[in-house]
């Protein structure tokens, strides 16, 4: 059950958000940083070191940030025979954000789908 509400959660951020998060991630694949970006949400104290630190959502409850696949990888959290199933995976879900939530309990990757979120024109 807490798995599910975070999710709805993090939908929700994503929702509230979504022009901010795709011009990120956007900003990373056009400045040539990374064909993979990643955002992350974390709920918790201490602050993951990864990527870029965009700020606290949701009244504080949520950090988010951006990273990358690369960064992951370098950071050993995803292993390199793990590297091509990613790509392939990434690649496959094109037209949504890439998240890694992470909070004290789990930390899961999870794609949302642009079309969920809610279009601001």
């Amino acid at each position: 059950m807490q798995k599910e509400s975070q999710l709805l959660e993090l939908q929700q951020i994503v929702v509230e958000q979504k022009a901010a998060l795709l011009k990120v991630v956007e900003t990373i694949k056009e400045e040539g940083v990374s064909n993979y970006p990643i955002l992350w949400m974390y709920s918790g104290e201490a602050l993951p070191n990864l990527g870029l630190y965009l700020g606290e959502l949701a009244a504080g409850v949520w950090q988010h940030g951006a990273t990358t696949l690369e960064e992951l990888y370098t950071k050993g959290i995803i292993e390199a025979e793990k590297i091509d199933n990613f790509r392939a995976l990434y690649n496959h879900k094109g037209g949504h954000f890439c998240v890694l939530m992470m909070s004290l309990e789990q930390t899961e990757l999870v794609f949302l789908p642009y079309s969920l979120v809610k279009n601001e024109n």
